[in-house]
């Protein structure tokens, strides 16, 4: 099953020139979209760029919040603790396949394959092994949150669960345990950007305190 790069913040952590693709620009940055238009490009959906604020959050509270959402059957590895396991890679590939395929999104959606994304994504020490969480259900990979660290600052990059395991929470704790690397890393912010589309992982954000920051807007050019 092929995968996509729907995430700026994916294509940018592969030296990528998100211009080249659909340009991204944040609202606040009119030059940049007028010259964009000039060009002939057309406005075809948002970003939100959201902020979490690390230094307001007690530790010992995202443990407890860990502890108190497990659920029976279900454990939270991460990509480092399972890399020896067999075909963990193709398990993952297909997992973020099936999680970004149904993912609201506007824009084109870049096709990779497997050794592409293992070069790009599994080997790219932009996202940390430590900070690449997944979810199990006897040994099958259900869900998956990961971070990358880009300039300096730490993002929530993607993070999403197999449908049929949707409705139970997992999600949320795979976005606590991302809280909890960028505590014990020592991050103050923890940084998402998601489509305006995908009001499910923006609520989810909301709900964890994430707070919006700015609005960026997508750009393509027409055939």
């Amino acid at each position: 099953m092929p995968t996509y790069l729907s995430s700026p913040l994916l294509l940018a952590s592969q030296n990528t020139t998100i211009q080249s693709l659909n340009p991204l620009v944040s609202n606040e940055n009119k030059s940049r979209q007028e010259a964009l238009i000039a060009q002939g490009f057309v406005s075809i959906g948002q970003m939100t760029e959201s902020h979490l604020d690390l230094t307001t959050i007690d530790r010992q509270a995202v443990q407890h919040r860990i502890d108190e959402r497990q659920r029976d059957n279900i454990t939270i590895s991460t990509y480092s603790a399972l890399m020896a396991t067999p075909d963990i890679d193709e398990k993952l590939f297909d997992l973020v396949a099936r999680v970004v395929a149904d993912a609201p999104f506007a824009g084109e959606k870049t096709q990779l394959d497997a050794s592409t994304f293992k070069s790009r994504v599994i080997d790219n020490p932009a996202f940390p092994d430590e900070g690449f969480f997944l979810a199990t259900h006897n040994d099958a990979l259900i869900g998956m949150s990961s971070l990358l660290i880009r300039g300096g600052f730490l993002y929530s990059h993607l993070t999403g669960v197999q449908d049929i395991f949707r409705g139970h929470g997992i999600a949320t704790i795979l976005k606590w345990h991302t809280i909890a690397y960028g505590i014990d890393h020592g991050y103050d912010v923890l940084r998402t950007l998601n489509d305006t589309q995908n009001q499910a992982i923006l609520r989810l954000n909301e709900r964890l305190g994430f707070q919006p920051h700015s609005i960026w807007t997508r750009y393509a050019r027409p055939s």
